[in-house]
């Protein structure tokens, strides 16, 4: 799970606060 939360941080990163793009991105909705 460790690797999955870096990951969503290295997404937020790049999207910043986008959330909703980075959750599609990661097909977890």
């Amino acid at each position: 799970m460790a690797q999955l939360v870096g990951l969503v941080d290295e997404l937020v990163a790049e999207h910043g606060d986008d959330v909703e793009q980075v959750v599609d991105d990661i097909g977890v909705a």
